[in-house]
Parts: C-alpha cells; sequence; structure tokens
C-alpha cells in the first residue's frame, strides 16, 4: 500500500507541473500589462479654423507644434501637452496648455481618446481700421476645452510614431480696443491633424 502511495504522488507531482510551468511564464507577462510608464513625445500638425467669427479680419490654417508628457497604467492614461501654432500665416497666433484624461480602446494600447480641460491665448487681425492704419488685433485668453484620438504606428527603431487628431474649443472671448471703440469676439476653434514622435 505505502508503494501505491507513493506511486499516486509521483502522478500527482507529475500532472503539477504544466501548471506550474505556466504559471511561471505568465507572471512576467501580467505584471508587465500592470506596469505604468511615463513617456516623452514631440509632435507636428497642421491647425484648421472651425470657424471666422464676427469681427475677424479673416483665420487661416497654419502649422502647430507640441510637446506632450504622456503616463499610462493600464487601459488609462494622462496627458500634459504644450502646443502652439500661427508661425507662418499668424491669425490666429495661439498657445495652448491642456490637461487631458484618457482611455485606451481595445485590446492592444494603439489607439486612444481623450479630452480635459486646457488655458489657451490667442491674438489675431480684427476688421477695424483694415482699410486705413493695418487691422487692429484681437488679443484674449481663457478656459478652453481639448479633446484627441490617436492611433501609435509601429515603431521605428528608438522612436514610436503616432498619428492624433485634436479639437481645441475657446471659452473664452478675445478683446481689441484701439480704435475706434471696444470690440469683443468669440476664440476661434481649431482642428489639429498631425504626426507625433514618442521618444521613450
Amino acid at each position: 500500500m505505502a508503494a501505491s502511495v507513493a506511486g499516486g504522488g509521483r502522478a500527482q507531482s507529475t500532472g503539477m507541473r504544466p501548471l506550474i510551468v505556466f504559471l511561471l511564464l505568465s507572471a512576467p507577462l501580467a505584471a508587465a500589462e500592470n506596469e505604468s510608464r511615463l513617456r516623452i513625445a514631440v509632435g507636428g500638425s497642421w491647425a484648421v479654423p472651425l470657424a471666422t467669427p464676427d469681427g475677424y479680419h479673416g483665420t487661416h490654417q497654419d502649422t502647430a507644434l507640441s510637446g506632450l508628457v504622456q503616463w499610462e497604467a493600464q487601459r488609462f492614461l494622462v496627458q500634459l501637452e504644450v502646443a502652439g501654432g500661427g508661425f507662418w500665416a499668424a491669425n490666429p497666433q495661439w498657445l495652448a496648455i491642456s490637461g487631458r484624461v484618457g482611455l485606451f480602446l481595445g485590446r492592444a494600447p494603439d489607439v486612444y481618446v481623450a479630452v480635459g480641460p486646457a488655458f489657451a491665448t490667442e491674438n489675431a487681425l480684427s476688421v477695424a481700421e483694415c482699410p486705413q492704419f493695418g487691422c487692429d488685433p484681437f488679443n484674449g485668453s481663457g478656459a478652453a476645452v481639448s479633446a484627441e484620438i490617436a492611433v501609435r504606428l509601429p515603431r521605428l527603431g528608438s522612436v514610436q510614431p503616432s498619428l492624433f487628431g485634436d479639437v481645441l474649443i475657446p471659452l473664452f472671448q478675445v478683446h481689441q480696443d484701439v480704435y475706434p471703440a471696444a470690440q469683443s469676439a468669440d476664440g476661434v476653434g481649431l482642428a489639429l491633424f498631425g504626426l507625433r514622435l514618442f521618444l521613450f
């Protein structure tokens, strides 16, 4: 009977080996999935005004640049971005600091959406005095809403490219008080389409 018990114990031990091997191999994968990491990226985009509010001397598409710090944990992410544009057409010129919270879509963390508050400044040309002395400037700053959808592409060496689309909606007005009387208008909303490079 002792031999029978010993044989049963050896059989049970042998049957447990595949399970033990599976657990040992899957543990690092589970830990990696739960790890958080901090990433830094730079990007360039094309900024398109969503509309031309009354009082503006037109608005124009233009280039924009951005820097991003992104913290990722499992299916969630937090972003802090500084972006600015209007380097050539300069109408409007703008700068925005955005904080967004997002969610990865699907099983692979390659597509995500994010939304959050922003603080933005804007300078543009008004129609005041345009025929005589040059257009008087609009200036303003305040709260805004920022949203993003992005697709991360396969790595290229040490960097990972990402295609993104952003929307920046100002919640403030811009003002000119040069001549002949004070004038106000809504801030210009922007849609941005660009390429971002995650450096690590």
